[in-house]
């Protein structure tokens, strides 16, 4: 368990290619972000190992009454669990958002921050689910490629397979239907 004791008074920030760099004071580059280590100066931080994001999955699912296998299995196709994760597309963080389509669901819009990453990307996953009463295959579609492409039918096989992925990795991992 990580205990604040071991916080360092120092503070790191990092650029969104993952580069650590030190700044004298706060910088002004949007892309940047403040990371707490630890005094054993682990380049991961110690609070967003995997088992703590599971935790903040479990905790966050909950309180938006959205199923925590599913959530865990989209994180793990998404980003492997890395918070950090920026697509080729710009996609960012755990759930791998794209700041355009989720400007509404994100709190803080620091998409790289597990919390608001997690937070608005279950709430944006729930409401697709209730756009489309509770289908997971249709919901987990149109997170990949909008609302809009799954009305109009427009949807590519490669959108299809994300959505089987998820599926696949919910079921077998993470006891879902």
């Amino acid at each position: 368990m990580f205990s604040f004791e071991f916080l360092i008074l120092e503070q790191r920030l990092i650029d969104t290619q993952n580069i650590f760099k030190y700044y004298q004071s706060y910088p002004t580059k949007p892309a940047t972000r403040i990371v707490y280590y630890t005094t054993t100066y682990n380049p991961t931080p110690t609070f967003y190992t995997k088992s703590y994001i599971m935790d903040l999955i479990a905790l966050l699912s909950n309180k938006y009454n959205v199923d925590s296998g599913l959530v865990k299995a989209m994180v793990e196709v998404e980003s492997s669990f890395s918070p950090f994760s920026i697509s080729s597309k710009g996609a960012l963080g755990l759930m791998q958002l794209m700041p355009d389509a989720c400007k509404d669901w994100v709190k803080g819009k620091d998409y790289l921050d597990p919390v608001a990453n997690l937070g608005g990307g279950i709430r944006y996953l729930k409401n697709l689910l209730k756009e489309f009463h509770g289908d997971v295959k249709l919901a987990l579609m149109a997170y990949n490629a909008g609302m809009s492409a799954v009305k109009n039918k427009k949807i590519s096989p490669e959108v299809v397979k994300y959505a089987d992925a998820i599926l696949n990795v919910w079921k077998n991992k993470y006891g879902g239907k």
